[in-house]
């Protein structure tokens, strides 16, 4: 038995679908966008994957999102060729917004952004967490050690 959970934040690329399965229940795809980090290029490159809520959740493209969920991988057949469509099916939404905090940064006197939001479970209930982001590193820090940093 494997444990299949995870856990990402992104923005949505296009305004969420809601639809109807053929039980009568509502749920909702969407594609977000989030970035991951390229150690070799020393860049972010953005990515891609489509999210299913098993419940009706309207929601703008642009909206950052927190998803907890599972990833599910389906395989079929489209003109002889052998397609894989990867997508997480999400336990978890979260509408994230972001708001100014009005506290100094690295001894800087910028405000700092946090994200707060409701979270919408699959189950129909809802929780309003208070969720604040770390703040960014300064940018002449790199995010990744170097490996001459790294004991082993």
């Amino acid at each position: 038995m494997g444990l299949n959970s995870l856990n990402i934040d992104g923005r949505l690329v296009r305004d969420s679908e809601v639809r109807t399965s053929q039980a009568g229940k509502p749920y909702t795809n969407m594609r977000i966008a989030f970035d991951t980090w390229n150690a070799m290029k020393k860049e972010r490159e953005p990515n891609f994957i489509s999210v299913r809520v098993f419940r009706a959740l309207q929601l703008p493209k642009g909206q950052a999102v927190m998803i907890s969920g599972k990833l599910e991988i389906k395989e079929y057949e489209k003109e002889g060729q052998r397609v894989t469509f990867p997508q997480i099916v999400a336990f978890d939404c979260t509408p994230i917004q972001f708001v100014k905090v009005e506290q100094p940064a690295f001894g800087g006197a910028a405000p700092q952004e946090s994200r707060v939001g409701n979270v919408v479970n699959a189950f129909g209930g809802t929780v309003q967490p208070s969720i604040s982001s770390p703040s960014p590193a300064p940018a002449s820090s790199p995010i990744f050690p170097s490996d001459s940093e790294i004991p082993f």
